[in-house]
């Protein structure tokens, strides 16, 4: 699948990144720090603004307040 995580960065989305990369996922971060969450997860597509949205299977939001 493909999929798309805001909030990746934080601890669900690291987590779950991490889960789904693992299951053979192709998973792309949206981060307003690309290439500090580039480094971090270089087995990942990162950008830094919503890409069109119709080549996802799945879209994750986990952006905002710390749980």
């Amino acid at each position: 699948m493909k999929i798309l995580i805001t909030g990746a960065t934080g601890f669900i989305g690291s987590f779950l990144t991490g889960l789904l990369v693992a299951r053979g996922d192709r998973v792309s971060i949206v981060s307003r720090d690309p290439e500090h969450v580039r480094n971090a997860r270089s087995n990942c597509t990162v950008v830094g603004w919503l890409p069109d949205l119709s080549g996802y299977d799945a879209v994750v939001n986990l952006a905002g307040e710390s749980l």
